[in-house]
């Protein structure tokens, strides 16, 4: 079973292995993926399916020193090369597309605002290139200013999609910004993006929907990790309950079937929305 083919919509995996995204941070401080990143990805194409380490959408969502980005046409013409060498291997490949939010400091982003969805600093200490410092108070973006954040995702997955790569994942989890909106500890907004779990959903399901009229709903996925607080203390963190889960997923809309990947690192909260149903599935 685990190495027959799988039809996930207009997707043919060879087989039901899929690679979760990991961390490589060897790209530079340009964010161009080298000879390294190609070799890296070509060696594991005879998975059925590799989601791809953190990819940034814009330099202001960059966290870390030598993590790679979609955002420059040399950043794109390296990233078609790792697709290519893939796809001549018969392998699959999507684009983990995060934008970390507060997780990043000026020093990582080149100067760039460091932003969330409310001015709410992470505890604790981030490394830089010029060694470590505490994590800034991210700047709380207003209502005007999140199209233009949703429109640095959707170009970075328009931009996957034309360097070679079959679709994309929407980071959502593990304390990046679309986690941060739906995460009570880190969105303490009192407006229509904060305080109901609808409300909080609602910046990310908004920038789904904007993904896939971009990009097409066989080629978006998302990711989520509802049973991690935000990064926050063990003593503040607050994770999302089940029913809380449901609540937004349920909200996504249709346009996201029938092949949008649901995936979540917590075990105990697991789905795939395929063939426009919720089934159970292992996280990614």
């Amino acid at each position: 079973m685990l190495f027959s083919p799988l039809t996930l919509g207009e997707l043919e995996l060879p087989n039901r292995l899929v690679m979760a995204p990991l961390t490589r941070l060897r790209s530079g401080e340009d964010g161009v993926p080298g000879p390294l990143v190609v070799e890296h990805y070509r060696q594991r194409a005879s998975l059925g399916l590799i989601v791809s380490e953190g990819i940034y959408p814009s330099p202001a969502g960059r966290s870390y020193p030598g993590q790679p980005g979609l955002v420059t046409a040399e950043q794109i013409a390296a990233w078609k090369k790792v697709t290519n060498a893939v796809h001549a291997e018969g392998g699959r490949i999507f684009a983990q597309i995060m934008h970390g939010g507060r997780v990043s400091h000026a020093d990582i982003t080149g100067g760039h605002t460091i932003v969330g969805p409310s001015a709410v600093a992470i505890e604790g200490e981030v490394r830089t290139p010029t060694g470590k410092q505490p994590y800034p108070v991210p700047h709380a973006l207003t209502i005007g200013e999140l199209p233009v954040v949703m429109q640095e995702i959707v170009t970075g997955s328009i931009n996957a999609i034309e360097a070679g790569f079959d679709g994309v994942e929407l980071h959502s989890a593990n304390g990046y910004l679309l986690h941060e909106f739906l995460a009570p500890n880190s969105n303490v907004r009192d407006d229509s993006y904060g305080g109901s779990p609808e409300n909080r959903a609602r910046f990310v399901i908004e920038t789904v929907n904007a993904a896939v009229a971009a990009v097409g709903s066989s080629r978006v996925g998302i990711r989520i990790s509802p049973e991690h607080g935000s990064r926050a203390s063990p003593k503040r963190m607050r994770p999302m309950s089940v029913p809380r889960t449901r609540c937004w997923w349920t909200a996504l809309p249709r346009s996201t079937s029938p092949t949008s990947a649901f995936c979540t690192t917590s075990p105990r909260v697991s789905w795939s929305r395929i063939s426009g149903r919720a089934s159970t599935a292992r996280s990614w």
